[in-house]
């Protein structure tokens, strides 16, 4: 992973201030992603009128 580090953060560290640090959420993310089957999406949308139509009823 890598470690993004810019200027200003340490300009706001000598403010005072607290800066958080981003979670490395994006690893997870493209993990889940890439293990769904290559149709999960599209019958995913496929399945959303039905799912509206029960929630609207």
């Amino acid at each position: 992973m890598l470690d993004h580090t810019c200027l200003w953060p340490t300009q706001l560290l000598q403010l005072g201030w607290n800066v958080l640090v981003h979670p490395p959420y994006l690893s997870h993310l493209d993990q889940f992603f890439s293990q769904k089957p290559q149709n999960f999406y599209k019958c995913g949308i496929m399945e959303l009128p039905e799912k509206w139509r029960k929630v609207i009823e």
